[in-house]
């Protein structure tokens, strides 16, 4: 009796020890599990990261190519704007020789017609150019 006494406090002794052993292989599963995820999720952020400066990278390029193009744009409209610049002179310049053309014009109709009268009439032939310039041969 005292050796299956001694049996059962071996067997309980060594059940014990093999429960203290599960004991601690459960919360080395539960560490490591742990562990596991938080890799995991180290991996996943890192991912991330990579895919964010690849975006970044070609955000970048892409904002490149826009400042060259701004740049090219920016040019273009200088270039626009001179051109117009060089079409307004030359427009205020035909409007200048216009007004001289159109007081010269003035001038020669008083010299020709002191009075103020019109002379714009029919002629003979049929013009109805001022009378002193009928170019038709056919006038007066």
């Amino acid at each position: 009796m005292q050796k299956a006494l001694s049996l059962i406090r071996n067997l309980h002794e060594k059940t014990s020890n093999v429960r203290l052993h599960l004991n601690d292989m459960h919360n080395d599963m539960i560490k490591i599990s742990k562990v596991r995820k938080e890799t995991e999720r180290e991996v996943h952020e890192l991912e991330n990261e990579q895919l964010m400066n690849k975006k970044l990278k070609h955000l970048q390029d892409q904002m490149g190519t826009l400042l060259e193009h701004a740049q090219t744009t920016k040019a273009e409209m200088a270039t626009l704007a001179a051109r117009r610049n060089m079409y307004m002179g030359k427009i205020d310049e035909v409007k200048g020789m216009l007004e001289e053309i159109k007081a010269q014009a003035i001038a020669r109709r008083a010299q020709k017609n002191p009075m103020g009268l019109s002379t714009f009439r029919p002629t003979s032939c049929g013009c109805t150019d001022e009378v002193v310039d009928c170019k038709c041969n056919n006038g007066v």
